[in-house]
């Protein structure tokens, strides 16, 4: 696991989400699915975490892009790939190969998309969006950390995500 992983692990950990996160669990060939999964019926939150140094260039603008680009889009990519193998899965797969508990039933589970991008130096915003297959909530440490403190169970933090994604989308309509 590296830093930024086991950042993002450590947070799981001392928050409300310890009982139902899976760091690393396996997916698609055996290869890693997400770096977190949390899964309590009838939700399942993938988490994908990105640590990425700017690259100065001297343009502040292009800096910003590739940060983007590098940090955000290949944790936006790995979400979607890792629903796309939990749509046709029945079960969590552990990091070491076991079977875990079951996904919720196809008919009522709610998947959050979440990706951690580190590394911005608070330099560039990070805005949540839906990025063509599906709503994304995009945190950095800061933004991570708060809502983490701020919110006491796996419940409220759902509804934290569902409540986002809906006002976002209405924004946009």
């Amino acid at each position: 696991m590296n830093k930024s992983e086991q950042y993002v692990s450590t947070i799981c950990k001392k928050s409300f989400l310890s009982l139902w996160s899976y760091r690393n669990p396996l997916g698609k060939n055996s290869k890693e699915l997400c770096d977190i999964l949390v899964v309590s019926e009838p939700d399942i939150i993938i988490f994908s975490v990105k640590e990425i140094d700017i690259s100065h260039s001297g343009d502040e603008q292009v800096d910003g892009i590739r940060w983007v680009k590098r940090a955000i889009k290949k944790s936006y990519n790995q979400i979607y790939g890792a629903e796309r193998w939990i749509q046709n899965s029945t079960n969590i797969i552990t990091k070491d190969g076991k079977k875990g508990l079951p996904f919720p039933d196809v008919s009522s589970r709610r998947i959050h998309r979440v990706a951690i991008a580190l590394g911005s130096e608070n330099k560039f915003p990070v805005l949540s969006a839906d990025f063509g297959k599906g709503f994304v909530h995009i945190f950095d440490e800061i933004s991570l950390s708060i809502i983490m403190n701020e919110l006491d169970t796996i419940s409220d933090f759902a509804k934290y995500l569902t409540d986002k994604e809906s006002l976002n989308c209405n924004v946009s309509s």
